[in-house]
């Protein structure tokens, strides 16, 4: 045999013999012929010197023959077992056994590193993500000053105060100042809240992500961000907000017509605002024409 084993030349004569066999009656289960008995006596002669040459003494090979032309495949030569069928099926489904658990602990190293590498690719910090890409913003540092010492920019001192409202887990379009990049949130010592808003802040966040209205591990874009509330009423607050700072006449006009046409929305901020304005221009010109008159009591009753 070209592997040098007895073994070997063994399954390499059975095999030719199997082969043989087909070719020359491919109907061997259901008719015998002269020729497949000529191949099965070669085959036990073969089978018997095998044994032969392993236990010529026959002391531990039982029921090897069987009228003469049967063989035992069970048969163990190392072994005295009379149950050799019960042992070789206890040994398979061990193995089977051993098998199976070594592959699945294989699959599970395989899925948690693929999950590893996953999450390394959508943090918008990590090297793998950022290789040929243009880089992200830097992760923003903390101040080193003392609390009392804190100033918060404008923009983030508007934001904390939501127009005296509390902060709930539908302003998401607020919610989402407060998050990093790859969904951690921002500690006190970078958005500057008081111990009172961060923890606001954080039950909301924590309720819109249990809401699934807020993503856990990314942060969405202000153009991806609405509040849970009716569209219509956010885009009359957000023309308000933009006509009440930046005076944008657009803005107003398109909040007469949403007046008009949509009386159902509040617009309880833009009428009193408009109020205000009315007011004061009125008393503008009624000043403007005092003057004109020589009247000027008006103008020296402020400074009294």
């Amino acid at each position: 045999s070209p592997f040098g084993s007895a073994d070997a030349l063994f399954k390499e004569c059975l095999d030719s013999i199997r082969r043989h066999r087909l070719q020359h009656d491919p109907d061997v289960d259901t008719r015998p012929s002269p020729t497949i008995n000529k191949l099965t006596m070669e085959e036990l002669d073969i089978t018997r010197k095998i044994f032969q040459r392993v236990d010529p003494e026959r002391e531990v090979a039982p029921r090897l023959e069987h009228q003469n032309h049967y063989i035992d495949p069970y048969w163990n030569p190392f072994h005295k077992n009379d149950d050799l069928k019960e042992q070789v099926a206890a040994e398979f489904n061990d193995y089977a056994r051993m098998v199976g658990a070594a592959e699945a602990r294989r699959q599970r190293i395989a899925i948690r590193r693929s999950l590893m590498r996953q999450y390394r690719m959508y943090d918008p910090y990590s090297a793998e993500r950022n290789r040929g890409r243009p880089p992200v913003d830097p992760f923003p540092t903390p101040h080193k000053t003392d609390e009392q010492f804190w100033d918060p920019p404008p923009v983030m001192r508007r934001i904390l105060r939501n127009h005296g409202r509390y902060l709930t887990w539908r302003d998401v379009d607020v919610l989402h100042h407060f998050v990093s990049e790859n969904g951690f949130i921002l500690p006190r010592r970078i958005t500057h809240a008081t111990r009172r808003q961060q923890r606001t802040i954080f039950g909301s966040i924590v309720q819109a992500r249990q809401m699934a209205v807020l993503p856990y591990d990314w942060k969405p874009t202000p153009a991806e961000m609405m509040p849970v509330m009716d569209p219509l009423q956010y885009l009359a607050d957000k023309l308000t907000e933009r006509y009440m700072t930046l005076r944008d006449r657009r803005a107003q006009a398109i909040l007469k017509v949403m007046v008009q046409k949509y009386p159902n929305l509040n617009y309880f901020k833009y009428l009193k605002y408009e109020a205000k304005r009315a007011a004061h221009d009125r008393e503008e010109t009624a000043q403007a024409q005092e003057e004109a008159q020589g009247d000027f009591s008006r103008v020296l009753s402020r400074y009294k």
